[in-house]
């Protein structure tokens, strides 16, 4: 999920090991799982009986697993899953690839493709990607939520007016223009600065640390390590607003992130911070949970943090929505079972 520096500057240790990465570890660090995997699972499939064979990615190396499989059983139908893009990744030029290196990630990618019964994607514009190698069979099956995670998961809210964010914190997520509007708000507004609780879990890059403290928002902001799933799920549920940073760089349109189906699942409103034409912008319209905001859109933002603390003051800020059940993996592998039985006929 892209590169993360929790010191101030990456050694020469850091830049080399991205380097080797991308270009001796091709696709991905995982690829020594492919032959002992092949081997083991050959001998599983020729003593059991087994109606299909799904690989899923990153790793993409998984892959190779199914492609593997599908040399030696040319009858099992294969379904290659792929969560996130591979070659045209944000971070894919991050990887300092030599030319050579570049062009078998590329080569290889179209391999796995073309090679499946059928493609599962997460997002309608990684659909439309992967419509360019003319490959068989692609359908759409979104990311999701586990319903079971919330059973038995009962918190109060926050008593602050708490904006949540959970996760990997990678500098093209940092949003600018958000640190600007809570400035700007703790400022002009002492009941609004006492109120607030910013909460970032997980790991942030060096650089977002170092912003904030520029921005003056220190003692607004908590910053939490990695916690307990269980742990996650009660602080989603008890925020006021859930934040969600897209990255913000060009080509991400098509990324929907897991993270936004677990928010999804704690049933909180939703703040999200990037392309406003995009798959993620497109689920959080029409499931109704909350505002997607451009990342330039300064004004709009600051109105839509107030709109939220006002109702949040009132203790209105909730959400209403019909429309998130469609997310649940219970549906979700509805939709995969039904494309195992296309192949299977």
């Amino acid at each position: 999920a892209g590169f993360i520096s929790e010191k101030k500057r990456k050694d020469w240790k850091e830049s080399l090991s991205m380097w080797i990465r991308g270009n001796f570890l091709i696709p991905d660090p995982r690829r020594f799982w492919v032959k002992p995997s092949v081997k083991f699972l050959t001998h599983y499939i020729e003593n059991n009986q087994i109606d299909a064979v799904v690989t899923t990615g990153p790793p993409h190396s998984l892959h190779f697993i199914g492609l593997g499989l599908k040399k030696k059983f040319k009858n099992i139908p294969w379904i290659a899953d792929f969560r996130d893009p591979w070659t045209t990744i944000y971070f894919f030029d991050e990887l300092n690839l030599t030319r050579l290196a570049n062009s078998i990630h590329h080569r290889l990618e179209k391999k796995i493709i073309n090679a499946a019964d059928s493609i599962t994607v997460v997002s309608n514009r990684m659909k439309a990607e992967f419509d360019n190698y003319n490959s068989k069979s692609i359908h759409v099956i979104t990311n999701g939520y586990d319903e079971d995670d919330t059973k038995g998961i009962d918190c109060e809210l926050d008593k602050k007016f708490t904006i949540s964010h959970i996760g990997l914190f990678i500098p093209s997520q940092n949003p600018v223009k958000f640190w600007k509007v809570i400035a700007e708000l703790c400022s002009e507004n002492p009941q609004f600065a006492a109120d607030l609780n910013i909460q970032l879990v997980g790991k942030i890059d060096f650089s977002i640390i170092d912003y904030i403290e520029q921005k003056g928002l220190t003692n607004y902001t908590t910053i939490l390590p990695y916690m307990a799933h269980d742990e996650v799920i009660r602080m989603q549920k008890a925020s006021q607003l859930l934040l969600l940073l897209l990255v913000n760089k060009p080509g991400t349109e098509c990324i929907l992130p897991g993270k936004l189906f677990e928010y999804l699942n704690a049933r909180r409103p939703i703040l999200a911070i990037g392309h406003t034409n995009g798959d993620a912008a497109e689920v959080i319209r029409n499931s109704g949970v909350g505002s997607i905001v451009g990342f330039d859109e300064e004004k709009r933002l600051k109105a839509i943090i107030l709109d939220n603390y006002k109702l949040y003051k009132s203790n209105n800020l909730q959400i209403n929505s019909n429309a998130i059940e469609r997310f649940s993996r219970r549906k979700l592998t509805e939709q995969l079972v039904g494309i195992l039985n296309q192949l299977s006929k």
